[in-house]
């Protein structure tokens, strides 16, 4: 058996693109991941 592979980001936005509300919220979500990404690496290394 094969293992399954990873979600993309371009499979999940053709699975959500007729859910506004389910696009709109993943949008978000990846927003806030990106930012808090960069929020961590700033803290860990001060300038």
């Amino acid at each position: 058996l094969e293992p399954r592979k990873k979600l993309t980001l371009q499979a999940i936005h053709y699975m959500t693109q007729r859910d506004i509300r389910k696009f709109d919220r993943i949008r978000e979500l990846l927003t806030m991941h990106e930012e808090l990404k960069k929020a961590k690496k700033d803290f860990e290394n001060p300038i």
